[in-house]
């Protein structure tokens, strides 16, 4: 994950959040305040509210028990801190989220709890939960998204011969053919931590893995002792190929049974319990994907459609005439996210850009 180089100065009100959580009952009802301060940005109380009344609703409709409210209240605060730090990376970085795809994005969650848009709004209404803040949310997820694929994704190359390679490999074949669905109970080491820390977080680790194997809820578990960027999800972390995991998480999941938990997994990052939830498919299936770059123009108060169409052509004139794709792109595109890469967009898969595209 990229961390802003000011992730220090974010100051934690928690007092204050535990504060708020009380006085949620009592009848004098204050002005919002800020709880958190991250970077540039500000937590404010009624956001956290907000968000803790969304938490609430989906561990209840998963039947998932609710864990004590100061523990879900931290981990909530944990989570929007996080957010806020990779919505300013993407803030910086000009990355932006089309109508068109919220919009998508907001029908495919309507349609997965199979309900029309109309119906998903009555449904959001009843629970007493804003359908814009639920869009909202989408728009955050998607943009988290966005960032790790520009600042992670964007940093890993691998070349036509090693794709090909691993694909034809005994390994390639075994790890394209399954999807694996994992439950993920995450507790974190900081960069430099010493050997009492590290006793302390083995020892919660090893109480955490015998409640489990005694039958303890492992979505419950999660919730209320996972540091993991899913805990509030019950450590659902989806659907993963095994080629996406580090090869020692891959080969320790490959052997586990649909409901059977991991032993306790120690790295340089933390220590990890995997669950297997689910597992689908028996055989390999490849996406076609393609590499694209672009030039944006957009139209302003001096230059309308018919302008930008005649600047667009000429563009691609030089282009076609041999002048550098990524020159032009750097000097004259508008989409400040993709235009110091050349105009690189990187590789997408049929249906994730717009129709136009």
């Amino acid at each position: 994950m990229i961390i802003s180089k000011r992730y220090s100065q974010i100051v934690f009100l928690v007092a204050t959040l535990v504060g708020f959580c009380m006085q949620s009952h009592a009848e004098v009802q204050s002005l919002d305040r800020i709880i958190a301060i991250v970077d540039d940005d500000i937590i404010m109380e009624s956001e956290a509210r907000t968000r803790l009344t969304m938490v609430r609703q989906q561990l209840m409709q998963q039947n998932t028990p609710l864990p004590p409210e100061h523990v879900l209240t931290q981990q909530v605060l944990e989570r929007l801190i996080i957010e806020s730090v990779q919505l300013q990376l993407a803030n910086r970085a000009n990355i932006t989220i089309d109508n068109a795809v919220l919009t998508r994005a907001v029908e495919n969650v309507a349609k997965q709890n199979r309900l029309s848009l109309d119906q998903f709004r009555k449904a959001l209404a009843k629970d007493g939960i804003s359908f814009n803040s639920v869009r909202d949310q989408i728009e955050t997820e998607l943009l988290i998204n966005r960032v790790r694929e520009r600042f992670v994704n964007g940093r890993i190359k691998i070349t036509e011969s090693e794709l090909d390679n691993f694909i034809n490999s005994e390994s390639g074949k075994l790890q394209t053919s399954a999807d694996y669905r994992l439950g993920l109970i995450f507790l974190p080491f900081p960069k430099q931590p010493d050997e009492t820390f590290i006793k302390n977080q083995e020892k919660l680790v090893e109480e955490i893995y015998k409640k489990l194997q005694k039958g303890a809820d492992f979505q419950q578990v999660a919730v209320s002792s996972s540091r993991g960027d899913t805990a509030l999800k019950g450590g659902d972390i989806g659907w993963r190929k095994l080629a996406q995991l580090p090869e020692q998480f891959a080969d320790i999941v490959s052997a586990l049974n649909v409901g059977e938990i991991s032993k306790p997994i120690r790295t340089n990052m933390g220590i990890h319990i995997f669950k297997l939830l689910d597992l689908r498919g028996n055989q390999g299936q490849l996406i076609a994907q393609t590499r694209v770059r672009h030039i944006l123009l957009k139209t302003n108060i001096i230059r309308d459609e018919a302008q930008a169409e005649i600047e667009i052509g000429k563009l691609r004139e030089q282009i076609l005439a041999g002048d550098s794709f990524d020159k032009l792109a750097k000097n004259h595109s508008d989409d400040v996210g993709s235009k110091q890469n050349g105009g690189e967009l990187e590789w997408v898969s049929p249906g994730q850009l717009v129709p136009e595209f």
